[in-house]
């Protein structure tokens, strides 16, 4: 399957508000409370864009973990992203400190 380009158009509703097509490609990740998950990105996903019922914690390329002390290393995971570039990128992982769904939404072409 050939993922969707990312196009967009004003939404005409409020100055520059945008508004996407839905994807073709979207993967939902359920989650257990303090349990990792990880995808791996499609074949052609440029851009990710995420929907969560709780806050997640989200890593590219490695495991994602919730911090318990401070992350100075710049090795942290990122908390609720709403999207990401992930050309050139093999997995996502996540992990929550609650049970949640969060979908991922998938765009090539940015």
């Amino acid at each position: 399957m050939t993922i969707s380009n990312l196009d967009y158009e004003k939404s005409g509703i409020e100055a520059n508000t945008y508004v996407f097509d839905q994807s073709n490609t979207i993967y939902a990740v359920v989650l257990e409370a303090s349990t990792e998950d990880s995808i791996t990105i499609p074949a052609g996903a440029a851009v990710a864009f995420f929907a969560a019922t709780a806050p997640f914690y989200m890593l590219t390329d490695g495991t994602a973990a919730i911090p318990v002390a401070n992350v100075e290393d710049g090795s942290a995971s990122e908390i609720s992203p709403t999207s990401t570039r992930v050309r050139g990128r093999s997995t996502l992982s996540f992990i929550s400190e609650q049970a949640c769904t969060i979908t991922i939404s998938f765009y090539a072409g940015a």
